[in-house]
């Protein structure tokens, strides 16, 4: 697997400044060509900042309410690496049991046959590092899962920075709004610089 590294920098001027304010870095990832609607990362910023990752994913159900500011918890999951050649099944007893059938490629399947279940959540989840810090298994994705639906979860090479006071894990339908679109898809390391005159990240 391909690891991935995000440097962030930001002067002492503007990194006091953005301290003051109490204000976090926040770091989201986007699935299926989708508007990111999931923060992945959020931490305090340093003068020089690291995130690295590989692309590996495990898989989860969640029974939330998806709504604004809402925190979504696992409530059954795989841990990764999870395989684009098996298909993941939400049983009826509430297990996800992985068989083959999976599109293979970068894609993964989730079915629900937990008919009883009319509504879930479904999505991946990701370790990262942090300055030196191991951030287990937090969520970069949630899709709704209606009835006996199947469906496939595909990540983009995508990340997205941008400065607030979201918490990791919690659904948000406007981070895209303010953050600078990072494409990975070319390159395995990325340094951006945050610049106050321009009123955010910049790439350098």
């Amino acid at each position: 697997m391909s690891n991935y590294t995000l440097t962030v920098n930001f002067s002492n001027e503007d990194l006091n400044r953005i301290q003051n304010r109490g204000q976090k870095i926040i770091i989201a990832r986007s699935s299926d060509g989708q508007r990111p609607d999931v923060v992945w990362l959020d931490f305090d910023p340093l003068s020089r900042n690291s995130i690295e990752w590989e692309e590996e994913y495990g898989i989860y159900t969640s029974s939330i309410d998806l709504r604004n500011d809402a925190i979504i918890e696992k409530s059954v999951s795989v841990n990764a690496p999870v395989s684009s050649n098996q298909s993941y099944i939400l049983e009826s007893n509430g297990q996800i049991v992985s068989s083959p059938g999976g599109i293979g490629g970068d894609s993964f399947t989730v079915e629900n046959k937990a008919i009883q279940m009319k509504s879930i959540i479904t999505g991946l989840f990701q370790e990262a590092n942090i300055n030196g810090q191991i951030i287990p298994n937090n969520i970069v994705s949630a899709k709704r899962m209606i009835g006996s639906q199947s469906l496939s979860i595909t990540p983009n090479k995508t990340v997205f920075i941008l400065l607030g006071n979201y918490s990791a894990n919690s659904y948000q339908s406007d981070l895209q709004n303010n953050a600078l679109k990072l494409d990975f898809t070319r390159t395995n390391t990325i340094t951006v610089e945050y610049k106050a005159q321009a009123g955010g990240f910049v790439i350098v």
